[in-house]
C-alpha cells in the first residue's frame, strides 16, 4: 500500500508538472503571437512608408514640388529648437523632462519624413535618368551618392573627362567609366535633364 501511495503521488506530481508545462507553452505561444503581430504591424508601416514615397514621386512627376520638407518652415523651426537646446547645459535632476522627450519624438518623426522624401526623390531621379545610364542604379545604391553622381555627369557620355573623386570610391569610378563606355543609354532631352537637375 505504501508503494502504491508513493506511485500515486509521483503520478500526481508528474501530471501537475505536465499541466504546468502546457500552461507555460500556451503563455509562450501567446507572446510569440504578439511578437508576430508586432512584426506584421512593422511590415505594414514599412509598406505604408514606401507607398507614401511613391505618392510623393507621383506628385513630382505632375509638377508639384517634391522637396517640400527640406525648405519648409516646419523643419527650420524644429532645427532652431534643437539648436536652442544644445546651447543649454542640463542640470542633474530626477524629474522627467517632458519638453526634451517631446523634442526627441519630433526628431524621430522628422527623420522618417526626411527619409521618405529622399526615397521619393531618388525614385524620381532614377526613373528619369535611366534612359541615359540604365546601369548606374545597380552600381551606386546609396540615394545621395546616386544624386551627386547624376548631377556631376549630367548629359556627358564620356565619363573619363569627369572628375568623380571624393563623391564615390575610386574602384567604383573605374567600374562606372568602363560601364559607361559600353552603355546603351542615350543623352536626355534638355527639358528632362533640367527636371532631373531640379529634383
Amino acid at each position: 500500500l505504501a508503494a502504491m501511495a508513493m506511485l500515486g503521488e509521483t503520478t500526481q506530481s508528474l501530471t501537475d508538472q505536465y499541466l504546468a508545462d502546457l500552461e507555460d507553452l500556451d503563455d509562450a505561444g501567446s507572446e510569440a503571437g504578439e511578437e508576430s503581430e508586432d512584426i506584421d504591424e512593422m511590415e505594414e508601416d514599412a509598406e505604408f512608408d514606401e507607398e507614401a514615397a511613391e505618392m510623393e514621386a507621383l506628385k513630382a512627376s505632375t509638377g508639384e514640388t517634391l522637396s517640400g520638407l527640406w525648405d519648409s518652415e516646419k523643419l527650420q523651426s524644429h532645427m532652431k529648437k534643437i539648436d536652442a537646446k544644445l546651447d543649454i547645459v542640463p542640470e542633474p535632476t530626477e524629474e522627467f523632462n517632458y519638453e526634451e522627450y517631446d523634442l526627441v519624438v519630433q526628431c524621430n518623426t522628422m527623420l522618417v519624413e526626411l527619409h521618405n522624401e529622399i526615397v521619393a526623390i531618388h525614385k524620381l531621379v532614377r526613373d528619369m535618368y535611366a534612359p541615359k545610364f540604365p546601369e548606374l542604379e545597380s552600381l551606386i545604391l546609396n540615394p545621395l551618392d546616386y544624386a551627386r553622381v547624376v548631377k556631376k555627369i549630367g548629359n556627358d557620355m564620356d565619363l573619363t573627362s569627369i572628375d568623380l573623386t571624393g563623391l564615390i570610391p575610386s574602384a567604383t569610378i573605374m567600374v562606372l567609366s568602363v560601364t559607361a563606355s559600353t552603355t546603351a543609354g542615350k543623352p536626355l532631352a534638355p527639358e528632362v535633364l533640367e527636371r532631373v537637375m531640379q529634383a
